[in-house]
């Protein structure tokens, strides 16, 4: 039960947030299931990226920490409390659209830079596909 809780998105999805919203949007028929996913998926990498910071503050807490943390994750998950979207209304709607245009450049700085690696990896596989395909005759 609890690992529906705190899986990760399928592989595929995490590398574009755009393929998330894709995935999402044709698994999903019924919209505003579609919106509770992405904003719990959201405000979950969130709690992900800033646990080992809220970690320090409350590791003394030791396994207690532990439950909380599922206890959270249960709260955002839970269709009925809706907490997900509590959070992203509170705190984290504001903070991206104060930082949304920082956020798209990064992406898309984050994209070219990954299509330059990719593009001065190609000659590389090309000649090592030939020399493996010449070391088997």
């Amino acid at each position: 039960f609890f690992f529906l809780m705190i899986r990760r998105p399928p592989r595929s999805t995490q590398s574009r947030s755009s393929a998330a919203s894709d995935v999402y949007k044709r698994q999903s028929r019924n919209s505003e299931d579609s919106r509770h996913w992405l904003t719990y998926w959201l405000v979950y990498s969130f709690v992900i990226a800033f646990d080992p910071v809220i970690a320090i503050f409350f590791s003394w807490l030791g396994f207690v920490y532990t439950f909380l943390k599922i206890g959270l994750f249960i709260y955002l998950f839970h269709p009925k409390t809706r907490g997900a979207a509590l959070v992203y209304d509170k705190f984290l709607r504001d903070l991206l659209k104060k930082y949304e245009e920082h956020i798209d450049k990064g992406i898309s700085g984050i994209g070219s830079s990954i299509g330059k690696t990719v593009d001065a990896a190609k000659p590389l596989a090309a000649k090592a596909a030939i020399n493996a395909a010449m070391s088997n005759k």
